[in-house]
């Protein structure tokens, strides 16, 4: 039974974090770390790769800065905040120049990629490059604009459209999750901040070899934007009316 939990934790820290599973293994496994303990090691490793990972092509995003930063702790406590150099020059150029005074809470970036080789972050199908992006979308009360996220992390809380266009399907990951709605705060999406998100996208497309923005045809209808950019990622892949998916070439 050790054994099996051993197991799990192994597997499941590497899916969560690609460093979790082998810093879980020093922790309990050799003599000299045992002391020094998972969490412990988990952070001075976490530290570390931040200056390791530019040798292999990828860069983290920034934390504390106040126009670009997490949408939640997880995303750079997981190590799931790490990009390409083209990438993060594109995501502080929309934020920093520009002066996105207007927005609340700055650009709030959810799930990027891990810092090392191609492994997926799952449940994502495509964020192994450290080429794409997620972006939290932006929301407003009864009264005013808000900085808060209809749901903790940014994911899971839906746009549903009047008429659902993809059918049922299996196997599939696109999950309605109608459970799950009740529990989120209850936020009206912010149509023109994320109007302006996405034509900012757009404008800056040539610049900074954006390739694809996947947002859901009800969405793009109810936004009015326009442009090639602006793709539907298809009926078996995760819901895209949640947040902005934002990859570079």
């Amino acid at each position: 039974m050790r054994i099996i939990i051993h197991a799990i934790m192994v597997i499941g820290l590497t899916l969560l974090t690609q460093i979790g599973g082998v810093i879980w293994i020093l922790s309990r496994f050799l003599p000299k770390y045992k002391k020094t303990g998972f969490i412990t090691i988990y952070i001075i490793a976490s530290i570390a790769i931040t200056f390791i990972a530019p040798f292999f092509g990828r860069v983290r995003l920034p934390i504390l800065n106040n126009s670009l930063h997490a949408a939640s702790p997880i995303y750079w406590m997981f190590n799931r905040n790490f990009v390409t150099p083209e990438l993060h020059n594109m995501l502080i150029d929309m934020a920093t120049p520009h002066g996105i005074t207007e927005y609340p809470d700055g650009i709030r970036y959810l799930d990027a990629s891990f810092p090392f080789g191609s492994m997926p972050l799952l449940p994502h199908l495509s964020h192994n490059d450290g080429k794409k992006v997620d972006l939290a979308f932006y929301y407003q009360n009864d009264v005013r604009r808000t900085d808060k996220l209809r749901s903790p992390v940014g994911y899971f809380a839906f746009e549903y459209p009047d008429i659902e266009s993809c059918p049922p399907a299996f196997p599939t990951l696109r999950w309605n999750l109608d459970w799950l709605q009740p529990f989120w705060r209850r936020l009206e999406l912010d149509d023109n901040l994320t109007r302006d998100m996405l034509n900012r996208l757009k404008a800056n497309a040539d610049k900074h070899n954006i390739s694809k923005v996947f947002i859901e045809p009800h969405l793009k209808k109810r936004l009015d934007v326009s442009g090639d950019i602006f793709r539907f990622q298809g009926c078996r892949a995760a819901r895209h009316d949640d947040h902005i998916h934002v990859q570079i070439r």
